[in-house]
């Protein structure tokens, strides 16, 4: 009867620290997906994308919270509901949030109008296409994804986040400026486009000029044809171009430019995802 006992003791013993290794393993689990890591002044860059499987709603959402003092966000399109929801949480704590968006893509939120949440409606002839948002004075994040559901949880989008005074003042002035970091030896060059002198373009055609091996370049949408012919051009002085397009623009806007290159034997993928 003792070993019996002594026996059930070790059993239940050996189950308890199996359900604590799995209870510990589980929070882990939890823990590192919803770790995100915003850059610092010792960590600058940051890099967020849906190939390396990352969260960029979450992302999105972690450095909003962030904000103590004011958010500044660009963007074609704002309509997802948590992050609208958050917007106005912000505001109502205080902060100062300037809302700039395309009018057109944008439904209606003057809904969530508070004293400190104000609202800037594109109201140009062209399209904003800018994805930028500023948290207080120095955090900075730029990318491919719009404030949708489909575009942070579905498509194919990056984020990239830098920890910078310059550049926040640089991107709420729309000041073009050239940045180092020392803490890893990388430059980062900000323009805005359009620009009335065409410098922003002119300096990007140049940058694809000087090329020397090779160029990677994904796209949605491809039509300008002066970057069609420079990266013709440098496929034929020997440069490895490889090109990747949406499978969707590919067979419409992008049509044209896409021949063009495969005529040129150029290396082009076009997606075959819906997204």
């Amino acid at each position: 009867m003792l070993k019996e006992s002594q026996s059930k003791k070790i059993k239940k013993k050996k189950s308890l620290t199996l359900f604590l290794a799995f209870l510990f393993l589980s929070v882990l689990v939890v823990y590192y997906a919803l770790y995100v890591p915003l850059p610092t002044p010792s960590h600058p860059i940051k890099f967020y994308s849906t190939h390396s499987r990352d969260d960029l709603k979450l992302t999105t959402i972690k450095a909003l919270k962030k904000a103590k003092r004011s958010i500044s966000l660009h963007t074609y399109s704002l309509t997802d509901p948590s992050i609208l929801t958050l917007l106005k949480q912000q505001a109502e704590r205080g902060l100062t949030v300037d809302l700039f968006y395309h009018k057109k893509a944008t439904p209606k939120i003057h809904p969530l109008e508070s004293e400190n949440l104000h609202f800037h409606p594109s109201k140009t002839r062209g399209l904003k296409h800018e994805k930028i948002f500023t948290v207080d004075e120095d955090l900075v994040f730029l990318g491919t994804a719009n404030l949708t559901p489909s575009s942070l949880m579905m498509h194919e989008n990056f984020i990239l986040g830098v920890y910078s005074k310059e550049l926040v003042a640089s991107v709420k002035n729309r000041i073009s400026t050239k940045h180092y970091f020392n803490q890893t030896n990388q430059t980062l060059d900000l323009n805005f486009l359009p620009d009335s002198k065409s410098f922003a373009f002119n300096k990007l055609l140049k940058t694809l000029d000087e090329t020397q091996n090779k160029i990677d370049i994904s796209l949605f949408t491809l039509t300008h044809p002066l970057i069609v012919e420079t990266l013709i051009k440098l496929h034929n002085r020997g440069v490895a171009v490889s090109v990747h397009l949406d499978g969707y623009t590919a067979r419409g806007a992008s049509l044209k430019a896409l021949k063009s290159l495969q005529a040129a034997n150029i290396d082009v993928k076009v997606s075959r995802r819906p997204q």
